[in-house]
């Protein structure tokens, strides 16, 4: 029985195993997961080992899937949002902006909530806005024009 897993993005892969929660009281509480493929409805098709009836399938329906941290690939980056906060956050052309107060965490991607001299900016934490984020120390980024109020 082949299951749609609707993810941003997907990172269910052939061969790794799934817990889903909240879990079935009953049956199996661990799914081996045997192939994936891409779905044109924005997810994928997930073939489970002993998923093997609609009734199986079911009862992983608005489930979310949990996956050992060892089976998620290298290049995924698991980030502590909270040690980002109080740091200092740089822009290449501005300079400094202030420092990171929160982390707005979305289902897509984060958002950094900057406080200094530009008042309150909210930006989108992806790669194409930051150039570096050493472990300590100030964040430089291209903040996206319209996000700050200059001249204000």
């Amino acid at each position: 029985m082949t299951v749609p897993v609707h993810s941003l993005p997907s990172l269910i892969a052939e061969g790794m195993t799934v817990v889903p929660v909240p879990p079935a009281l009953k049956g199996p509480r661990k799914f081996s997961v045997i192939s994936v493929e891409s779905d044109d409805r924005e997810g994928s098709l997930v073939t489970f080992e002993d998923v093997t009836t609609i009734s199986d399938a079911e009862e992983l329906v608005g489930k979310t899937l949990l996956v050992e941290e060892d089976c998620l690939p290298e290049n995924f980056g698991l980030v502590n949002t909270s040690l980002l906060v109080g740091r200092e956050v740089r822009d290449k052309e501005h300079g400094s902006l202030g420092e990171i107060t929160e982390v707005l965490v979305g289902p897509t991607q984060n958002v950094w909530v900057i406080e200094g001299s530009y008042g309150q900016i909210m930006m989108p934490a992806v790669d194409e806005f930051i150039h570096e984020a050493p472990v300590e120390g100030s964040i430089t980024v291209s903040i996206p024009q319209g996000l700050l109020r200059l001249g204000e």
